[in-house]
Order: structure tokens, then sequence, then C-alpha cells
């Protein structure tokens, strides 16, 4: 429950940032495929391995949940996107480890959304901000997407592609593992690639923009150190999972994505710190300690 607490505190704080930062979409692309499924359909499942030949067998599969009428005719488009774009992109870090059973929810209104969230047991009290504040949650092996808080097919691509990294992780049994830096990081890696896919100057634009926060944040106040405690990510003020993002990206830039895909396998075996030393050759505090550098340099 606490890394789940954790994760919901950095998502409102980096969904409060990207609605201030976003700009609309200029594609509309998936629209066009609204009419593969009967807008009547409640639920659509399918083998992940028929569907993006991801060789992860055919006992895996992804359900696809209308919660409200409002929300069915989104449910092609989603489909489209799973398939053609969230699943592929995700694949690559996940192709070495067993996928079981994916969720994901779709509601068209706030309502549905609270409904959704006391389904998978979110706390009363934590309903009514989660369901006010953010673009998608994940909880265990279900992604919940509020299709009202997605202004753009890029917005909903990235939401459904940023929240199944989660579920997946989850599922796999690294989600109290890996490191919160990483997993949110990832997260945005795969929902940025995503959006870039269909709204391509969107994310470049959304890119641009965290890359400039953070670094000016570093350079004037300094940034967090990487898998900072609650209590400093409540008072940071500034987009925490920016930050993450960040890290990751240089992390697959220095090291390439197989090292991050090792790291990720043998999770399953062995604490991060140990996972981390094996893959990358350094301690996490080392390469944090790097990350900041470079991210107060470079102005």
């Amino acid at each position: 429950m606490f890394r789940f607490l954790l994760g919901f505190i950095c998502g409102l704080l980096a969904f409060n940032w990207i609605q201030a930062h976003t700009p609309a979409s200029l594609l509309d692309y998936f629209h066009s495929l609204t009419n593969a499924i009967g807008a009547n359909t409640k639920m659509i499942e399918w083998p992940v391995s028929q569907k993006t030949n991801s060789g992860t067998g055919s006992g895996s599969w992804v359900h696809i949940e209308a919660v409200d009428n409002s929300a069915k005719p989104a449910m092609p488009r989603v489909n489209a996107m799973l398939n053609n774009v969230a699943l592929p992109i995700i694949k690559p870090l996940v192709s070495r480890l067993p996928l079981v059973t994916s969720d994901v929810k779709l509601c068209g209104t706030i309502q549905s959304y609270k409904s959704a969230l006391t389904s998978v047991h979110v706390s009363r009290a934590d309903v009514a901000l989660i369901s006010r504040e953010t673009g998608g949650i994940a909880y265990g092996n279900t992604a919940i997407i509020p299709l009202y808080q997605q202004k753009t097919d890029g917005d909903l691509a990235n939401s459904l592609t940023h929240e199944l990294t989660h579920v997946l992780f989850n599922e796999i049994g690294i989600g109290n593992a890996i490191p919160t830096w990483i997993n949110e990081g990832l997260a945005w890696t795969n929902g940025i690639e995503a959006q870039r896919q269909v709204d391509p100057n969107a994310a470049t634009q959304l890119e641009q923009n965290v890359r400039y926060t953070i670094s000016m944040r570093a350079a004037r106040k300094g940034l967090l150190p990487l898998g900072a405690d609650e209590n400093a990510i409540l008072h940071a003020n500034y987009n925490i999972e920016g930050e993450d993002y960040l890290a990751v990206q240089l992390l697959i830039q220095e090291r390439g994505a197989p090292a991050l895909s090792s790291f990720l396998n043998d999770l399953k075996s062995m604490d991060a710190t140990t996972a981390f030393q094996k893959i990358y050759h350094e301690s996490i505090a080392d390469f944090n300690q790097t990350f900041q550098q470079q991210m107060t340099t470079n102005q």
C-alpha cells in the first residue's frame, strides 16, 4: 500500500504539471478505427501473443472493460492503441518475463472512475482526490483510465501505456522490488513514446518542457536524490516524475535498453541494490551523483 500511495503522490504532482504544459493534439489518428468493434460491446479480450506476437504464451490476456455506457465508444480506439502502440512498446522490457492477466477499465465519468477505484479497494478517503486529480492509475493488475481527463488521443495513448507499464511490473512480481524512480521513469518513457507515435509534436513539446523545467530546478534549487522518501516528495513542489524520467533516459543512453531489461529480470531473484550493482557496475548512489551533476551542468 505504501508503494501505491507514493506512486499516487508522484502521479498527482506530475498530472497537474502536464495539464499546465501539454499543447493541444494535432492528430486524431485512432478515431478512424472506431468501426473495428461494435459500440455496444462491454468487454474485449484477447491473448497478447495472438495480437502482438509477444511470445508470452497463449495464457496471457488483456481485458478491456467500459465501466459505464459513455466509455463504450472509446473501446475501439483503446483496442487499437493497445494492439498497435502500448503493448509493442512495453514488450521489449518484459519479453523474457511471464504475463498473467491485465485489466483495463475505461471510465467516462467521474462517478464511474470512483466506482472503479472502489472496486480495486482504494480507500474511501483517497477516492475523491484521485478521481478529481489524476489522469489514470494502476493498482495490482488493473489499469484504470478516466477518459474525461484525456484531452487528446495522444494523452490517452500516454496514460494507457504509462499505467499498463506499472501493471505489468506488478504482474511479474517486481512492483514492490523496483525502485520508485525507475518504475515511474520507465512508465514515463513508455508513455511519451506512445504519445510520440500518435501525436509527435505534443510528445516532443512535453519532453522539451520536462527537460527545461528539471534542469532549471537543478540549477536554482537542486533536485531531490533519486528514491527520495515520501515526506521529501510531498514538499518538493516540482515534477518529481519528470526527474525520474530524465534519470531513466540517462540510464538507457549510457548503458542501453537491454541492460535495463536484464536489471528488471534480476529483480525476480535479488534486491534492487544488488541487481543494479551487478548490471551497471556502480551503486544507485553513484549513478544518482552522476545524474545530479549532469542536470546541473546541462543548462
